[in-house]
């Protein structure tokens, strides 16, 4: 049995199993989760008429959303980040491309971008990224909140995070 819940109550939820990933210190984990929670917000943000999210969507949704707060080294990028994604979800590694960018991850802040060292290769943050994908969603759902389709983005967070409590609320 699933409980209809409001896209507040899912992200608080994810929230806290993020930290718990980061508590834990699984790294790789933690990046994962943010990275599925990304390609779960293209899918509630897709066209009406999409069956399913693209990788176009993906990448709209974290050019829309998504931003590395200051005093960052790196600015996100959608296709960036659908690639760093793609490497670590598909293959669990950080796959060298010449003449693109490779993604290694890291516990510190911030995001780290060298070009003068290594012009291909970013550091992220693990704290940031979760830091940013949290704040992508809070604008997100401030943005939506007030439009006419807000019923169908708190019936797509259902539908995605459709997932019993893992435990009751006291």
């Amino acid at each position: 049995m699933t409980v209809e819940r409001e896209p507040e109550d899912v992200v608080i939820q994810l929230v806290s199993e993020m930290k718990a990933l980061r508590q834990a210190n699984v790294i790789a984990s933690a990046v994962i989760l943010a990275f599925v929670v990304i390609d779960a917000m293209a899918h509630i943000s897709r066209a009406v008429d999409a069956d399913r999210a693209t990788h176009s969507d993906f990448k709209a949704w974290v050019d829309r959303y998504m931003h590395a707060r200051e005093p960052s080294e790196y600015r996100y990028t959608g296709e960036d980040i659908y690639a760093a994604r793609c490497d670590l979800l598909h293959t669990f590694s950080n796959q060298h491309r010449e003449g693109r960018k490779n993604f290694g991850y890291q516990d510190g802040y911030p995001h780290r971008y060298r070009p003068d060292i290594a012009p291909n290769f970013v550091m992220l943050s693990v704290d940031a990224l979760v830091e940013d994908l949290w704040q992508g969603i809070s604008e997100f759902l401030a943005e939506k909140r007030s439009g006419a389709d807000y019923p169908l983005i708190t019936q797509g967070f259902n539908e995605v995070f459709a997932f019993t409590p893992f435990r009751a609320k006291p």
